[in-house]
């Protein structure tokens, strides 16, 4: 039994000097050893951003390594592309070819990372780089693995506040700000509810600053308008130029209130009728204040004793009831190019009687004309005394709503071409 053991270890012997030598040396060799090194440019990315990463590979074995390919595990929504984010999108492996032992990769893999705007969620997520590769009749495989997160607002803050947040409100609120130093009513009273006043904040800052967002997003734009695209990375010289914007914005538009207020203040100034006004002047100012001619005489009862004051128009201003008499216009003694205008206006002479918007414009032809053209038709009625008159300022406050005359239609202005 002992000397057919010993008989075995030559024939053993034998039978492993028999074996291809290549297949010897594979068997000797050991698994090669490669590392990969994933770098990102930065670790967060927004919507419009563009982040690189550099792949590095390396063979530090004695054992070439062939059928060398690239992969990654990432979210759908992050798209990438070779080399630069104009490059090809990235989908599936990326061959590398072979590693000779001891080296690195010529030039180390560039891709370029995006997001579709229109899937991207914020969050932070593992990014998981795969390097596939053979030896002999073997395969293997290096991995890395980088976070990136996905943030919508940016990461930088001031006294813990997000600057992206502060983006979003600043423009708006600087907005209100300045309608305030022009005293908007509705901004004064908006600063009494500060959760509605950062709410308006949010929403007119999304008004002001979305078409530029948008069209900063568009081919052929101007660079200048990426500085105001909200879905930029914000930073403290964005946070200062929406402040400007915001300011700029808000004080046009108080300034133009202001003016338009200006306006509406002296136009109503101006349409206070005043004794030293002239008949002409008085209608004018009349018509203004009420552009609907009533087809009936209007009459105003007293409360207190039903005495009752009839007029062919009235007006209301401040707690005044202007009462307006009947008048005729004498056109034979206006000028010819005069006459002919209003004939147009009228339709010939003698005319129907005009409505209040024909009447003003009229009126306005009159200035520079004979004042004795415009007379006295039928005057004011009713008044204490039997004191009759073309105008009469009633107080409000004494008398009841205009009710109308069923016994007798009016018209305020009648136009002749001679007189009666």
């Amino acid at each position: 039994m002992r000397k057919s053991a010993w008989l075995g270890i030559p024939l053993l012997l034998l039978a492993l000097s028999l074996l291809p030598a290549s297949a010897r040396a594979q068997s000797d060799q050991a698994a090669p050893k490669v590392a990969l090194v994933v770098s990102f440019q930065q670790t967060n990315i927004r919507i419009n951003d563009r982040v690189n990463a550099t792949i590095f590979l390396a063979n530090e074995s004695d054992t070439a390594i062939t059928n060398v390919s690239l992969s990654l595990s990432k979210p759908d929504f992050l798209i990438a592309h070779s080399l630069t984010c104009d490059g090809p999108i990235l989908d599936g492996s990326l061959d590398l070819g072979v590693l000779s032992p001891h080296t690195t990769l010529s030039a180390p893999v560039s891709l370029c990372f995006n997001l579709d705007r229109n899937r991207a969620v914020t969050g932070s997520y593992n990014i998981l780089f795969t390097a596939l590769y053979r030896w002999g009749d073997h395969s293997d495989l290096v991995t890395s693995e980088t976070s990136l997160s996905v943030d919508l607002i940016g990461m930088e803050t001031i006294l813990g506040i997000p600057v992206g947040l502060a983006g979003f409100v600043l423009p708006g609120f600087m907005l209100l700000v300045a309608l305030g130093w022009f005293k908007v009513p509705w901004v004064e009273n908006l600063n009494q509810d500060t959760t509605k006043r950062i709410v308006y904040s949010v929403i007119l800052s999304l008004i002001l600053m979305g078409p530029f967002s948008w069209l900063a997003g568009r081919p052929g734009t101007p660079e200048w308008l990426a500085w105001l695209d909200f879905q930029q990375q914000i930073s403290i010289v964005r946070l200062g130029i929406y402040t400007v914007v915001g300011s700029l914005i808000g004080g046009a538009i108080g300034a133009v209130y202001r003016l338009n207020e200006k306006r509406k203040a002296d136009r109503w100034k101006w349409l206070k009728i005043i004794p030293e006004d002239s008949e002409l002047v008085k209608l004018k100012k009349g018509l203004a204040l009420n552009k609907n001619c009533p087809s009936q005489r209007v009459y105003f009862e007293n409360k207190e004793n039903g005495k009752k004051i009839y007029a062919y128009h009235y007006a209301l201003y401040d707690k005044s009831i202007y009462a307006y008499g009947q008048f005729q216009l004498i056109a034979g003694r206006l000028s010819s190019s005069v006459q002919e205008k209003i004939q147009k206006m009228v339709g010939g002479l003698p005319a129907v009687p005009p409505d209040a918007r024909s009447i003003r414009s009229i009126l306005n032809l009159l200035r520079e004309e004979d004042k004795e053209a415009l007379l006295l038709l039928n005057p004011v009625v009713g008044l204490p005394g039997n004191f009759q008159k073309s105008f009469q300022i009633l107080e409000a406050d004494k008398y009841h709503p205009a009710q109308f005359d069923d016994q007798k239609p009016s018209f305020l202005l009648e136009i002749l071409a001679e007189p009666a």
